[in-house]
């Protein structure tokens, strides 16, 4: 029945396991998981199998079950891994962007609670070591986190 689908729609079965496996990589990109990833490479690997040898469907699931499992197996570790190494890294640094930029205290700041400030349009929680009034003029010195760390200007 599927290789009767299969020809109505024109794929071979390579290109259907292809197909399957670039959709199987597609939602993990938007569910990231670490765990689809590896069956889009069993797909990819009945892929490029079934050019070479003549494979009942059957025998097409089992190696991609097989595969998948396999992959899963030995480098889901590795990649979880890596993930986990690249989280502590922020891509976009906000930090360099707003040092030394000037904001406005929008909501009072009373140390040791935040308040807020607004910079470049947007609102931003914001601490201080002294208190600031709202209107004060401040200057970003760093952040902690969605908090920006602020100074009053004299």
């Amino acid at each position: 029945m599927l290789s009767t689908l299969l020809a109505y729609l024109g794929m071979s079965p390579s290109l259907a396991w292809f197909v399957f496996g670039f959709v199987l990589l597609i939602l993990e990109v938007m569910n990231p998981s670490a765990l689809i990833f590896f069956f889009g490479f069993g797909a990819w690997t009945v892929s490029v199998i079934t050019p070479w040898w003549e494979i009942s469907t059957s025998w097409q699931l089992v190696i991609f079950i097989i595969t998948s499992l396999i992959y899963l197996a030995f480098l889901r570790g590795t990649v979880l891994r890596y993930i986990e190494s690249k989280m502590g890294e922020e891509p976009y640094p906000i930090e360099d962007e707003f040092v030394g930029k000037t904001a406005l205290v929008v909501e009072r700041i009373a140390p040791p609670m935040t308040g807020k400030v607004t910079l470049n349009g947007t609102y931003w929680s914001a601490r201080a070591d002294r208190p600031l009034e709202v209107g004060s003029a401040v200057l970003v010195t760093g952040r902690d986190n969605l908090t920006l760390k602020v100074e009053g200007i004299s």
